[in-house]
């Protein structure tokens, strides 16, 4: 097979395809493949970031920010998207994505033609080894250890540092290479940003987990917001390194930041993702 086919279902290119309809809105069929306790946010976020493209295919993303007011489940949702303010050659759009007559989350999305100013890219991505250099995340876990949930079948995974389901703990840093399975040759950056977005949201977590010894959660740490800015545009490479930290928990929240990296040190995209502790009275641990 080829290096980026697999033996999923849909890829996540195909997932978050979605276009608007002439009221700038459009019916999602959200699947399995996008749950984890429920449908991820970095997945919502992904959809709302490209049916953004259908209004400003002529611009480029620039940041997105997503409050999730409830849980999100399998089935059907409505995703709205509306410019709020255009300006100076940029827009801020307004989007919503309600399920069964319920708003279920909010974004804001700005987005701007390219134009002249100051540029530079000081970032200095870390020391790591190339994509290539290291073994899968399948071929790397063992037959005893937990199936991996189905959420991650979109990726094809090169764990850094790590030689079996065991991690390093004592540490609050996150570091794993990423690229999409099953990906087009081409795509537009809206496309390419959205990829950073369920890395982001999801993976900051794994990182908190690593300062601890037993279970990091017991119970439930849905996503509130996802703040997310998009940087490198000339990004059109596979690989994507996502290095997380999670410094902070506490008072019932769990906040986590990471940065997204191209294979020659391009800073694609970082952002900020915050969470709200829930507990339940099963003691299954998440992470």
């Amino acid at each position: 097979l080829n290096q980026r086919e697999s033996n999923m279902g849909a890829s996540f290119y195909d997932l978050t395809d979605v276009r608007l309809n002439e009221d700038r809105r459009v019916s999602l069929k959200l699947t399995p493949e996008m749950m984890l306790r429920t449908v991820n946010g970095g997945y919502l976020a992904a959809l709302g970031l490209r049916a953004t493209a259908s209004l400003s295919s002529a611009q480029t993303p620039v940041s997105l920010s997503m409050d999730f007011i409830r849980g999100v489940k399998i089935g059907e949702a409505i995703l709205e998207v509306a410019p709020v303010s255009v300006k100076l050659g940029s827009t801020l759009h307004g989007v919503t994505l309600s399920q069964h007559g319920n708003l279920c989350a909010t974004a804001r999305i700005w987005t701007m033609n390219a134009r002249g100013g100051p540029e530079h890219d000081s970032g200095s991505m870390p020391l790591v080894p190339h994509p290539d250099e290291l073994r899968s995340l399948e071929q790397i876990i063992k037959p005893s250890d937990p199936p991996i949930p189905r959420f991650f079948d979109i990726f094809d995974q090169r764990p850094i540092n790590r030689d079996s389901q065991s991690i390093k703990r004592r540490s609050s840093k996150f570091r794993r290479w990423f690229r999409m399975r099953n990906e087009p040759d081409a795509f537009d950056e809206f496309y390419g940003f959205s990829r950073c977005l369920p890395i982001i949201d999801v993976f900051g977590i794994m990182a908190g987990a690593q300062m601890y010894e037993g279970p990091f959660v017991f119970g439930f740490a849905p996503t509130a917001n996802l703040s997310v800015h998009f940087m490198d545009t000339r990004y059109s490479g596979e690989w994507l390194l996502c290095d997380a930290v999670c410094d902070y928990a506490g008072a019932g929240a769990i906040f986590s930041r990471a940065r997204m990296w191209g294979l020659r040190g391009e800073l694609v995209a970082e952002g900020i993702s915050s969470m709200v502790f829930k507990s339940k009275r099963t003691n299954r641990p998440v992470v």
